[in-house]
């Protein structure tokens, strides 16, 4: 089975903020689930992708209603993961808010490319 471009990049994107993620964490301390929350959008971003891909194929208004609820289900996560961590470690709160924007926007831009070129 031949993997999409969209699955290269994503894993990329992934590896990419694990490595950086562990780097950072031989300086600061951050919890351990911030690792698990990157894992976790990145199957959040596939599954995201496939719908918009599904609505692209449908129809034009489909794509574009798909489109943003993507991007408010990822504002959503992000925001109740980011809630949830902060109420169980107050500590760090700021090196998990600071973490979490990267990871959204990360894959915010990742999803956004990538469908952006599928749509022209």
């Amino acid at each position: 089975m031949k993997l999409s471009r969209f699955v290269w990049s994503n894993l990329a994107v992934t590896l990419v903020l694990l490595i950086a993620m562990s780097v950072v964490r031989y300086y600061h301390a951050l919890p351990t689930a911030l690792f698990f929350a990157v894992i976790g959008f990145s199957i959040l971003v596939h599954l995201l992708y496939n719908n918009a891909v599904d609505a692209l194929n449908k129809s034009p208004q489909r794509f574009v209603t798909a489109f943003m609820a993507s991007v408010t289900i990822k504002l959503l996560a992000t925001a109740s993961f980011v809630g949830v961590l902060i109420y169980f470690n107050k500590a760090d709160k700021a090196a998990i808010a600071l973490t979490m924007v990267v990871v959204y926007f990360s894959y915010t831009f990742l999803l956004s490319r990538a469908l952006m070129k599928l749509s022209k």
